[in-house]
């Protein structure tokens, strides 16, 4: 299966510009679950702990890496990483959930 980054119509990128931010071994953990979503799939991860579904209308996911988390959707058969952040709490804050919404919205204006 294939993983993109989402990119603003401006150029910038939520996920790597979050990514980036963090220090080496973090990015190492990150990059490390990437590429299990990459290698096993969607349903395979849903059985684990390593990936939830976190909104059912616009089929958002959450990568969930140590503590943080990516959040992502499949468009086709390509998975669209929307963006980043740092998870605190056992629940998904909405603001966080409402920015995947509209990067997705965005993602999908895009790709028409």
């Amino acid at each position: 299966m294939q993983i993109k980054l989402f990119e603003r119509t401006n150029g910038k990128c939520p996920v790597y510009e979050y990514i980036s931010n963090l220090n080496e071994e973090d990015q190492d953990k990150i990059d490390y679950k990437i590429e299990m979503l990459e290698k096993y799939g969607l349903q395979q991860l849903l059985r684990t702990e390593d990936v939830k579904k976190i909104e059912k209308k616009y089929k958002i996911y959450e990568l969930r890496p140590y503590g943080y988390r990516i959040t992502f959707t499949k468009v086709d058969d390509i998975y669209w990483l929307l963006h980043g952040f740092s998870k605190k709490t056992n629940k998904t804050p909405k603001k966080e959930i409402d920015k995947a919404i509209n990067i997705k919205k965005q993602l999908l204006e895009q790709l028409q």
